[in-house]
């Protein structure tokens, strides 16, 4: 019983709190936390962008020596 709470717990800790009812619950859970798919992609683009620009970076200083 206390894992069906921990995942419940977790599961609202992804999700809005949002006022409207929808007919399938699915569409609920999609509607709610599309903003945070959303934010996590151009947060993780930004993060590899920066890694690849360093290694980009680091192998041109390797190269030419300096």
């Amino acid at each position: 019983m206390a894992k069906k709470s921990f995942i419940s717990k977790l599961f609202r800790d992804f999700t809005a709190s949002d006022d409207r009812s929808f007919k399938i619950k699915l569409g609920y859970t999609i509607a709610s936390s599309l903003t945070g798919i959303i934010v996590g992609v151009i947060i993780s683009s930004v993060i590899w962008y920066q890694a690849l620009d360093y290694a980009v970076q680091l192998a041109k200083d390797i190269c030419l020596g300096n």
